[in-house]
């Protein structure tokens, strides 16, 4: 089997058939789904099974109790039998040709072991293309460098090496319901190499209440994760332009933990540009509190 794909959903149901259907219509469904309920009430696990019945490739279904996206694809990493792996959310889709181009690319460097993966691009429902180009077609790079350090925007879809992304399951920490993906590809990225492709695989619908449309919500809900996030950043040798950036969000989240001004300064790596940007950090967390915690 050549791919896994995990889709992490909650209360999502009526989309599920809609994003299996693109998966239907592959030019090559040499793939896997695995579906991981994150404790819907929907009907979710109906829904699933109507459309495993006739699905012409497997099918597995994962239940658990409310706890967040990052631990529902830690799940469905663990039931992952494919050589690659990529998290399709419920509201996203495939082009009929994406696992076909992705085997072809990936032909050529699969017998690369420091190569984790490849990176696409992503379209909205109408066609509009989300985010930059990559600097050259086939661009040898990492997450870090590539997506941070040269600041190449916008949603990509990534495919991993399944046996490297469960090397590298999402942190998780106890009554937090959220954690960027980005703590996740950085950490990989300060091992292995990614080829980005300048073409489009992925169509994406931002949904109101989906992840995406209250990203900052989530990550003020989810302090201790969001910390951790900006503190791994603030550890690698990006630009002071990208450093000070990360030490504002470290700052922000860390007041947003709880934890007090020396605990934030010893755990920062560089105090004395965190003693700069503690007062700005504290006036973020004072603003985006206002703004995000009444939504």
């Amino acid at each position: 089997m050549f791919c896994s794909v995990i889709t992490p959903t909650y209360n999502r149901a009526n989309l599920l058939a809609s994003l299996h259907a693109s998966l239907c219509q592959q030019k090559d469904p040499d793939l896997e789904w695995i579906v991981a309920d994150d404790g819907s009430t929907d009907g979710t696990a109906a829904a699933v099974e109507k459309l495993r019945r006739d699905s012409p490739f497997p099918v597995t279904y994962l239940y658990q109790e409310n706890a967040g996206k990052h631990t529902a694809v830690n799940a469905a990493l663990a039931a992952a039998r494919a050589e690659l792996c990529l998290i399709l959310d419920s509201d996203d889709k495939l082009t009929p040709d994406a696992i076909s181009l992705i085997k072809e690319v990936w032909s050529r460097y699969s017998s690369n072991k420091k190569i984790c993966g490849l990176s696409f691009h992503a379209q909205d429902n109408s066609g509009r293309f989300l985010g930059d180009q990559f600097p050259e077609d086939f661009y040898l790079s990492d997450h870090n460098r590539c997506r941070i350090q040269q600041g190449c925007r916008g949603d990509k879809c990534e495919v991993f090496r399944t046996e490297i992304l469960k090397a590298f399951p999402f942190p998780v920490f106890p009554g937090e319901s959220f954690i960027v993906e980005s703590i996740v590809w950085g950490r990989i990225a300060d091992h292995y190499q990614t080829v980005y492709v300048n073409r489009t695989i992925l169509i994406k619908t931002y949904l109101p209440g989906g992840i995406s449309a209250s990203a900052k919500q989530a990550q003020l809900r989810s302090p201790q994760g969001s910390t951790l996030a900006a503190r791994e950043m603030l550890q690698r040798p990006f630009s002071w332009g990208v450093k000070c950036k990360f030490m504002l969000q470290y700052t922000c989240y860390s007041i947003k933990s709880g934890l007090k001004a020396g605990r934030i300064l010893q755990d920062s790596g560089c105090p004395w540009l965190c003693a700069f940007f503690l007062p700005a950090g504290a006036l973020l967390c004072w603003y985006w509190s206002r703004k995000y915690d009444r939504i």
